[in-house]
């Protein structure tokens, strides 16, 4: 069994402390602005299919028939998530829902992105957010 020395000890003391520092502080950031008018943008092969206003009110299901496949998107409660899709690997449905500005689902397959942007847009906001 290996003795631990004091500076040891020290040094994991300290690990821990600083952790928690940095998940408090991390934590503590600004969130999604809840006022923030929200739209879920929908492109097949690089055009806007349809946007439409996105927030806790919005209940929509939105078919998506092109010739490269076929989807279903749904919209509510503020969330957004792909319903059905008849591509081979149903990647797109397995990622969830989505509702912060920033979050996409993305179905290569069918060329069709599904992704939430602010209608507020500044220089400095992200342009993607990889999970």
């Amino acid at each position: 069994m290996v003795k631990l020395k004091k500076a040891d000890i020290l040094v994991i003391i300290l690990i821990v402390i600083i952790s928690f520092l940095i998940y408090f502080f991390t934590n503590k950031l600004p969130k999604e602005d809840v006022n923030l008018a929200k739209k879920v943008v929908i492109t097949v092969d690089g055009k806007v299919f349809k946007e439409i206003p996105l927030n806790k009110d919005t209940k929509e299901k939105i078919d998506i028939n092109t010739i490269y496949g076929k989807n279903e998107v749904v919209i509510e409660g503020g969330e957004v998530h792909m319903h059905e899709s008849n591509c081979k690997d149903k990647i797109c449905i397995k990622m969830g829902k989505i509702s912060i500005p920033g979050d996409s689902i993305i179905c290569l397959p069918n060329r069709l992105i599904v992704k939430i942007v602010s209608e507020k847009r500044n220089d400095n906001d992200l342009d993607l957010v990889i999970k």
